[in-house]
């Protein structure tokens, strides 16, 4: 069965100033959310400072940043191309999820790398996409 697009049809808008306010408030939330794991789990694991990832909060802060500010603007992307921004983006999102746990394997071996470091990196991601898609597709009016 062949796909047809009706350049006629018109998409379900999601106003640019909404996502942006929304995506800031989702950005402060996941940075705020994994700062929180970065202090659990220093307190339970013990991070050593050999391992650089972690060893201060600052590359939690810029990374969760960096990557928020991006899920932002991918998510105004899609809403601006997508006739289903929200099933569209949650896909996305998925798929870069997945992706964003290679480079914690490559990791692996790394002085000051163990399994609580794994632990807190991967929650972080989990958290991280959680707050940002969960805020981005649920508290958006489309028009």
């Amino acid at each position: 069965m062949a796909m047809s697009i009706n350049p006629t049809t018109p998409h379900a808008r999601i106003p640019a100033g909404a996502i942006a306010r929304v995506g800031a408030l989702a950005l402060v939330a996941a940075v705020a959310i994994t700062v929180l794991i970065y202090f659990i789990g220093k307190a339970i694991w013990g991070y050593s400072t050999e391992f650089l990832p972690l060893a201060n909060v600052s590359p939690t802060i810029l990374f969760t940043a960096f990557f928020g500010i991006l899920a932002v603007v991918v998510f105004a992307i899609v809403a601006r191309v997508s006739s289903r921004p929200i099933p569209t983006y949650r896909i996305v999102a998925l798929v870069a999820l997945v992706l964003s746990f290679l480079p914690d394997f490559s990791l692996v071996g790394t002085p000051g790398a163990s399994t609580g470091v794994f632990i807190a990196l991967i929650s972080m991601h989990f958290a991280a996409a959680a707050t940002l898609v969960g805020t981005l597709t649920t508290r958006l009016p489309e028009r």
